[in-house]
């Protein structure tokens, strides 16, 4: 993106705040100050409980100490959501400069550091340089170590858990939660890198080492960068880009546009929904609506497999000692092998619900996961 497209860019997303604040003031709801930001985003982080785990890790190597801690940089992150503005570190670290223009010194209930050692503004350079370091010992692993008696005191924190901290950290505690019934989906999200080739695994295990050109459009390969198609590292699946981890997957169309196929990964989440009441089913206006919150997420390689993937957010729940009673989902996790999806969530005692439009209520085959008109609990 050329610079100018950038400052145009940032002028939109200014004013699609200003916007936003515009209308929360019409519905009496004024647009929290950046005392009210700092509060909650760094309440966030401390109920998360991941800076005790990460700050000691990376404190170990050589070179000058790092000039942004772990907590102001994830203060910065979560205060950034809260304002609701894009998630990149661009963003993150003119929010930080916001807080420290807006609040002038840190108060004194406060830990965070809004400044550097020598009253400076954190550079750009700096927050990247943290996430990075940050986010390469999160995928690694970090144990969960008491530093005094060097027990192991929790799971191994890694990106899942990272994430679902935080999700578990960022719920309002007046919001009443704990029902029992999920609703997962998986939304197609991509990629960074661009595509430097088209090619499926079969077509690149073919390919000859030198990366022929001309050997590559004999069989169906369109080459667009040097040393691309490879073979993924991590699962032997053909890497298009120079992001390792990004995979082809099939993004399904909506608002009238064609179903495609997307480089990057599939983000599945599970959000608390309301659980099975017959009041509902009459519409009794006593019952109130579920506020949806997401409890769970993960992020797979694009066409990995979305039940695999359920499952995994399940363990996350219970490992935070949250009752799953009820796992609702589209056929993209019921049309799964009854042993890869069904029958585990079944047998922690969880009811498998199939979600099916209002246009398709009908059993057109018979499903080992589960079978039926929209909602209903499976045999």
């Amino acid at each position: 993106m050329s610079y100018q497209r950038e400052i145009e860019e940032r002028r939109r997303r200014d004013a699609e705040l200003a916007r936003r604040s515009q209308q929360l003031r019409r519905q009496g709801r004024p647009r929290p100050s950046a005392l009210e930001i700092l509060a909650r985003a760094e309440a966030t982080v401390d109920r998360s409980g991941v800076v005790p785990i990460i700050e000691p890790h990376l404190r170990h190597g050589r070179g000058r100490p790092a000039e942004i801690g772990v907590k102001e940089l994830l203060v910065g992150i979560a205060a950034n959501a809260i304002q609701q503005r894009e998630a990149v570190l661009t963003e993150v670290h003119r929010t930080l400069l916001t807080l420290r223009r807006d609040l002038g010194v840190t108060p004194s209930w406060s830990t965070v550091r809004l400044v550097r050692p020598d009253n400076r503004d954190y550079t750009y350079d700096q927050v990247n340089n943290c996430w990075n370091r940050m986010w390469k010992a999160i995928e690694q692993g970090i144990p969960d170590i008491d530093r005094v008696t060097g027990e192991v005191v929790g799971p191994e924190l890694n990106t899942m858990r990272f994430c679902n901290r935080l999700l578990e950290a960022s719920v309002p505690n007046d919001i009443e939660l704990g029902h029992g019934a999920y609703s997962i989906d998986r939304t197609p999200f991509e990629s960074w890198g661009a595509r430097q080739a088209w090619a499926n695994k079969n077509q690149v295990e073919t390919l000859v080492d030198d990366h022929n050109d001309l050997y590559a459009e004999d069989i169906g390969i369109t080459v667009m960068g040097p040393g691309f198609p490879r073979l993924g590292e991590a699962d032997g699946r053909a890497q298009l880009s120079k992001d390792p981890d990004a995979r082809d997957q099939y993004a399904t169309g909506v608002n009238g546009q064609p179903s495609q196929l997307l480089l990057g990964y599939g983000l599945d989440i599970a959000v608390e929904t309301a659980d099975h009441d017959p009041r509902r089913e009459i519409g009794d206006p006593t019952l109130h609506r579920m506020p949806l919150i997401v409890r769970a997420m993960t992020l797979s390689r694009g066409g990995e497999s979305s039940a695999e993937a359920a499952l995994r957010m399940v363990e996350s729940l219970e490992e935070r000692n949250i009752v799953v009673t009820e796992a609702l989902a589209d056929r993209a996790y019921t049309d799964a092998i009854d042993a890869n999806y069904a029958t585990p969530l079944r047998d922690k005692g969880i009811e498998v619900i199939l979600d099916l439009k209002s246009t398709d209520h009908k059993v057109k085959r018979r499903y080992n996961g589960s079978t039926g008109p929209r909602n209903q609990r499976t045999p």
